[in-house]
């Protein structure tokens, strides 16, 4: 099967009448608007009156994204991408405390969403006013009147401006229904991606389950365009790593993350990363050398039928796990009781409980010596002949101008609902950090 050159993403096909593939992705932003006054009749500047614009940024099924920055521009052009390069852009932290990228250099006022979502920029004059928001490779905008009491009716939009994403299948892990859940397609009542209604991404089949209208993975990686065509490629658990023992491919990951690509990688699965960009972490076994990759399947070697009680290393993220709703009952037992009914994604010692383990998943052991990716999920594990108290399980790292993820645990698969287990909030959030 030939595949179309770079950004020509349509030829993926995906299953039903319906699902052809679009060269833009629907909107990964919703923004709820609305304007009030700062009050005051000293509040006034040589441009008109002050204003306040406040409102919420959220994903496409409402909930709320942590984090991200909204701005209004210095001049009238539309939202730009200047937060969309990684690292390119320095950290900003508002009033309350909140992080984000900064976009000053192109910014009258900016703000930073806090953990339900909620921010507050000031605006100036009267008339309409472009507010920009963004977070990772998600980004949107949207006009709001200003002005001494001027208000504007809470609206939800979409922005035809979202990443284009593709999900690799994987035997043991299903993220695409993470991404569903999250208002990019559909679940059915067990909670999984309903491919007969429409998505917003690309499947390619990464473990021989998908029929012939889907992309399967050693044609995907036959060509660096291939993986250009994307902003986001997700790879599961359990997909065929057999394609990247072939020096030409793990060239072409290389070649696809240094230049602006980003990488999510899950599990059995991360020798996407190991072999392509091996001073990412110290893997258990097979070495420690971060310039030299480690044996492949080496770090296999996590026991199965534990749970970890993890610490969230991150303060915005464990705000936000704070604020919204997970199951209630245990993934281990697949005991769920009721869909999303407990607030609070953390215990009340503030770990977050971890589980569904597979037999032999990817054990991390360190950073390495001179490296500083972000761990944000570390806790307790068992592994065959030994623990380790504190391991790293959840891990990102700025490559170049690109971004790489890798997870121990994954979605809760043996597991699925329609709503959301604890370990997948964190997955949920991580999507917006890419």
């Amino acid at each position: 099967m030939e595949l179309s050159s770079i950004r020509q993403v349509e030829n993926f096909q995906k299953k039903g009448e319906s699902m052809k593939f679009h060269s833009f992705l629907a909107v990964a932003l919703f923004v709820i608007f609305s304007t009030i006054s700062c009050g005051g009749s000293d509040s006034s500047s040589s441009s008109g009156t002050a204003g306040r614009i406040s409102g919420t940024v959220t994903s496409p099924n409402g909930d709320p994204v942590s984090g991200a920055t909204v701005w209004i521009p210095s001049t009238s052009s539309t939202a730009t991408k200047v937060l969309q390069v990684n690292s390119k852009v320095k950290g900003l932290t508002d009033g309350d405390g909140e992080s984000c990228s900064d976009p000053s250099s192109t910014a009258s006022d900016s703000d930073c969403s806090s953990a339900t979502g909620a921010f507050t920029v000031e605006c100036s004059g009267t008339g309409s006013q472009t507010v920009n928001f963004a977070k990772g490779s998600f980004t949107g905008d949207t006009t709001v009147n200003c002005g001494s009491n001027a208000s504007a009716s809470s609206t939800q939009f979409s922005t035809d401006d979202a990443p284009e994403m593709a999900v690799v299948t994987g035997s043991y892990d299903r993220i695409q229904d993470v991404l569903a859940k999250l208002g990019y397609g559909t679940v059915d009542s067990s909670g999984l991606l309903d491919t007969t209604q429409t998505f917003q991404f690309t499947l390619i089949d990464g473990d021989s389950t998908l029929d012939s209208t889907y992309t399967d993975l050693s044609t995907f990686v036959s060509s660096v365009d291939n993986l250009n065509a994307f902003d986001i490629i997700f790879i599961n658990c359990g997909a065929d790593d057999s394609v990247i023992t072939d020096s030409s491919v793990v060239a072409r990951f290389q070649s696809y993350v240094q230049n602006g690509g980003k990488l999510y990688v899950t599990d059995l699965s991360y020798d996407f990363i190991e072999q392509p960009f091996p001073d990412f972490m110290d893997f258990k076994d097979g070495g420690s050398d971060a310039a030299t990759a480690e044996t492949m399947d080496a770090a296999q070697d996590g026991t199965s039928g534990i749970s970890s009680d993890a610490t969230v290393n991150d303060t915005d993220m464990a705000a936000w796990l704070d604020a919204v709703t997970v199951n209630t009952g245990d993934v281990e037992t697949c005991s769920l009781t009721t869909v999303n009914g407990t607030t609070g994604a953390r215990n009340s010692d503030d770990t977050v409980t971890i589980a569904d383990f597979l037999s032999g998943w990817a054990v991390m052991e360190a950073a390495h010596t001179g490296e500083s990716p972000t761990i944000w999920i570390q806790g307790p594990i068992e592994y065959t002949g030994g623990s380790d108290s504190d391991a790293p399980l959840t891990v990102t790292k700025t490559e170049s101008s690109g971004k790489l993820l890798y997870s121990s645990y994954h979605t809760a698969d043996t597991c699925p609902s329609t709503g959301f287990w604890a370990q997948e909030r964190i997955l949920q959030y991580l999507v917006f950090e890419l």
